[in-house]
C-alpha cells in the first residue's frame, strides 16, 4: 500500500507490551520494607524473596519487636486501581496472606501484613482477628496489674 508521501507502507506494528516488574518496581518495594522498618523500629530481611525457600531465617520483608512480640511482616505498596464501580481499590491475595501465615509460624513470629497505598503516607495492617484480639486481651491484663 502506498501513503500519501508516494512511499511503500509496511505493517502496521502493534507497540510492545508494557513490562512488569523489573527494576524499578522491586527498587520501590525494598524504599517501603525500609521506611516501615526504620519508622517501627523493625529489621528488614534482606534477600527474603530469594533466598526464602532455602533458609528460614530468610523469609518475610520486616522484623518488628514490640515488646514480648515478634510480628514478621509482609510489606506492599500498591497503586488504586479504578474498579468497575468506579472506586479505587488495591488487590491483596489470599496466597499472599497464607504465605506470610505460614513464615511467621515457622519462626514463632505474629505474621502481620502492612500495606500502602501509593501516593498517601498512610499504613495499614492486615492481621488475623483472633490474634487481634489476644494482643488487646494481653494488653489489657497487664493494664489491670498495674493498676491493682
Amino acid at each position: 500500500m502506498v501513503n500519501i508521501r508516494g512511499e511503500e507502507d509496511g505493517p502496521i506494528l502493534k507497540p510492545p507490551p508494557k513490562i512488569k516488574g523489573g527494576k524499578k518496581p522491586k527498587d520501590a518495594g525494598r524504599r517501603f520494607e525500609r521506611q516501615i522498618a526504620s519508622k517501627y523500629g523493625g529489621q528488614r530481611v534482606v534477600g527474603s524473596g530469594a533466598f526464602g525457600p532455602v533458609d528460614p531465617a530468610l523469609v518475610g520483608d520486616v522484623r518488628i519487636p514490640v515488646g514480648h512480640l515478634k510480628l514478621l511482616a509482609e510489606a506492599k505498596k500498591r497503586a488504586p486501581k479504578i474498579n468497575m464501580r468506579g472506586e479505587k481499590s488495591i488487590t491483596l491475595s489470599v496466597d499472599m496472606l497464607d504465605k506470610i501465615e505460614r513464615e511467621a509460624r515457622i519462626g514463632g513470629e505474629v505474621d502481620i501484613l502492612i500495606f500502602g497505598v501509593k501516593g498517601r503516607t498512610t499504613e495499614w495492617a492486615v492481621i488475623q482477628w483472633d490474634k487481634l484480639y489476644a494482643m488487646l486481651q494481653d494488653y489489657e491484663r497487664q493494664i489491670d496489674a498495674l493498676s491493682i
